[in-house]
């Protein structure tokens, strides 16, 4: 059988972070956490009668997110220096009007559309997620713009 259209995708860094980044932001949603992480920072402050300890807790609520993103960048540097079989295997997307066929040198994936865990889109990529923390990447660049209509009609089924 003939695939409805296909695309290919070479693992960089600057991808993985990026796919990394939006996986902690749009699953896992870290920033509501780091948020309330703030806010009881900012309360333990309110009733902390000592000026140098609220001016350290107010310093460390400004340092959150600069923490949290140096941290991530970081992290999800070594994890993908440590996943050498990312860094030199070229993926290629098959899509079927069914399922989705991913073949590398590494190995072949046959995954039917019901058991994806979610679709996420970006302005520049698309993420087919099988798990909250696992999934493969689809630049936009590399999609046709019927492919792209396709995988936004595919993202519907998961909003329902």
């Amino acid at each position: 059988m003939q695939p409805l259209f296909t695309a290919h995708f070479q693992y960089t860094l600057k991808e993985y972070q990026k796919f990394v980044s939006t996986i902690y932001k749009k699953v896992l949603k870290i920033h509501l956490r780091l948020a309330l992480l703030a806010v009881l920072i900012l309360l333990l402050a309110f009733f902390t009668s000592d000026i140098s300890v609220k001016i350290g807790f107010f310093i460390g609520v400004l340092l959150i997110p600069f923490i949290f993103y140096f941290s991530n960048r970081i992290r999800s540097k070594k994890m993908y220096l440590q996943m050498k079989n990312l860094q030199s295997t070229s993926y290629d997307f098959s899509f079927y009007p069914d399922h989705l066929e991913i073949t590398s040198s590494i190995g072949n994936t046959n995954l039917p559309y019901d058991k994806l865990f979610r679709i996420i889109e970006t302005p520049t990529n698309f993420y087919i997620m099988l798990t909250k923390q696992q999934g493969s990447i689809l630049i936009k660049e590399n999609c046709s713009p019927e492919l792209i209509s396709f995988l936004q009609n595919l993202m519907q089924q998961f909003q329902k």
